[in-house]
């Protein structure tokens, strides 16, 4: 009940004392929310009133704030990919641990491709983790595919990375 009261005030900007500004919008939100849902947030909040945020929609920015007030994220959203970043630069542990777990139940062969290039870009290793055990578990399928081909001709990093780090995962 507390939280949706605090977000009706955020709705009107009542006493919101920081926003995250990206491109060229003002999200505005509690320092005390941002503080609750990310250390790092708090330390950037007592010596600012508002934080830049670079290379991420706004669309994303605003559902991680909806997430800090409700706890409640639609990952299967176009944003997904920035809410991971938004939620691994900021340091918002609860979020990226919601991240790992729809990233668990969701992985297949159809988008390990998309996931890893996201992990790529990413340096949470419980995250990095759930896509590499995927891909080792299934490591002859996806290495058989046409995609796989393509991915690995177009991204020869990523697609060693990935191989690598399968070598490297013990299994459990």
């Amino acid at each position: 009940m507390l939280m949706m009261k605090l977000w009706k005030m955020r709705c009107a900007k009542h006493e919101c004392d920081f926003c995250f500004v990206c491109d060229g919008n003002r999200i505005y939100l509690h320092k005390s929310v941002a503080s609750a849902t990310s250390d790092y947030l708090h330390q950037i909040s007592c010596v600012r009133d508002e934080l830049e945020v670079d290379g991420i929609a706004s669309s994303a920015v605003e559902i991680a704030v909806y997430w800090m007030y409700h706890g409640k994220v639609n990952l299967s959203c176009e944003f997904f990919e920035d809410i991971c970043i938004f939620a691994e630069r900021y340091r918002v542990d609860l979020l990226l641990e919601e991240i790992r777990r729809y990233l668990a139940s969701t992985m297949q062969l159809e988008n390990i491709i998309e996931r890893l290039l996201l992990v790529n870009r990413l340096t949470n290793e419980k995250i990095k983790e759930v896509v590499v055990k995927f891909f080792k578990s299934n490591k002859e399928l996806i290495l058989a595919s046409e995609v796989w081909k393509d991915f690995s001709s177009l991204h020869r990093a990523e697609a060693l990375g990935a191989l690598v780090a399968a070598s490297a995962l013990h299994d459990d």
